[in-house]
């Protein structure tokens, strides 16, 4: 073969191997590493991924960021919390407890109140509380293990005079758990141990990440759909993203009414000039131009991202 042969060949397998390159599957820790540089974060969220010290800590700490934001579209999918729970296949303890007195002498007390808010416990109803299992030490198993429990995070610091009493303390098994409810208005009305948490303080974010992965609602499942939420979690203007929530099917209405289809994908995002998706937005959400550009301008970023080369 001569030169000119040899060069042509050359750049053929260049753009061969090149190909294969972009049709590699992209890893999860890639994916999640992309969403986490483009989110917007909470200050709590902020401080808790600079404060996990190792790479297992971090995924999980990204995992439940991801979960957090994708709430409504669980629920679009019918998927509950319990559904997650009740799937998992270790169990998962949590501390439930009842405080029914608390005083110092003939004085009201709050120390009780204040150690039991310190530990981490979340409040039910009436003086029944509850600490996730993301809390709760999952190696307590005898009686002894939880009152030693109980002490050393509860009452041992308490004055002597403080009488109190723990009408029950006890270990459950959240996937054992049942907690019925009809015809609530208000949720504070009507709280059970199931909407007090975070689903992520109830179950490993790891372990809900891949139960909604198996279900197509993994992280580049969700952005080739080009689903707003999504795009939205990097916009810093919290109102709007409420607005895109409240709003979501109206706007997706408007953008299959606008491109004449019944499905949304990221490309459609990426592509609708600015000015459409502006007027789009207008009288659903503030500031519909800013948000249309953010918009235009996540989706661009993802669809690029998805198209390159995987090194």
């Amino acid at each position: 073969m001569n030169e000119v042969g040899e060069r042509a060949m050359s750049k053929f397998l260049d753009r061969f191997t090149e190909s294969l390159w972009k049709k590699q599957k992209l890893s999860e820790e890639e994916m999640l590493h992309t969403f986490l540089e483009r989110v917007s974060l909470t200050n709590e969220e902020a401080t808790a991924a600079r404060n996990a010290t190792d790479e297992e800590r971090r995924r999980e700490e990204g995992f439940r960021i991801y979960i957090r934001r994708m709430k409504t579209v669980m629920k679009d999918a019918l998927i509950t919390d319990e559904d997650i729970i009740k799937s998992y296949p270790e169990p998962l303890k949590a501390i439930l407890l009842m405080r029914f007195l608390e005083k110092q002498g003939e004085k009201r007390s709050v120390r009780l109140a204040e150690k039991i808010n310190e530990a981490g416990l979340k409040f039910v109803q009436n003086d029944v509380w509850i600490l996730p299992p993301s809390k709760t030490p999952q190696d307590l198993v005898t009686d002894q293990d939880l009152k030693q429990w109980v002490y050393e995070n509860l009452t041992k610091t308490l004055y002597k005079k403080v009488q109190f009493v723990f009408p029950f303390i006890a270990i459950i098994d959240m996937r054992k758990v049942i907690a019925p409810r009809r015809g609530i208005l208000r949720k504070y009305t009507g709280n059970t141990v199931f909407n007090v948490m975070e689903l992520d303080e109830m179950v490993p974010p790891s372990y809900v990440y891949y139960y909604l992965k198996e279900r197509s609602l993994g992280i580049e499942d969700v952005v080739r759909r080009g689903d707003l939420l999504f795009l939205a979690s990097a916009l810093n203007d919290q109102l709007a993203v409420a607005d895109i929530k409240e709003k979501r099917r109206q706007i997706v209405q408007r953008l299959f009414e606008s491109l004449n289809k019944g499905s949304l994908s990221l490309e459609d995002i990426s592509n609708i000039a600015e000015g459409a998706l502006t007027k789009i937005l207008e009288g659903l959400v503030q500031h519909p131009d800013g948000v249309a550009q953010r918009l235009i301008i996540e989706s661009k970023y993802w669809e690029r991202f998805l198209n390159s080369q995987v090194s």
